[in-house]
């Protein structure tokens, strides 16, 4: 699975090449009024696969 740090650098190249940075936390730019469809639509996938990522970071920790 991809790390939460790899996320962070997809997330930034997204936010250069959308030219939306600087960038706030996904969840937080959902309230942006400027965004197009295909941004929010990313953005509400991004922030899924956030979530996924932290969850099993985080049991991965746990577990060791």
């Amino acid at each position: 699975m991809i790390s939460l740090n790899t996320l962070s650098t997809i997330y930034n190249s997204w936010g250069d090449k959308e030219n939306l940075q600087p960038l706030a936390s996904a969840d937080a730019e959902l309230w942006r009024n400027d965004l197009t469809e295909d941004q929010v639509d990313w953005l509400q996938r991004f922030i899924l696969l956030w979530n996924k990522t932290e969850r099993k970071e985080r049991n991965e920790k746990y577990k060791s």
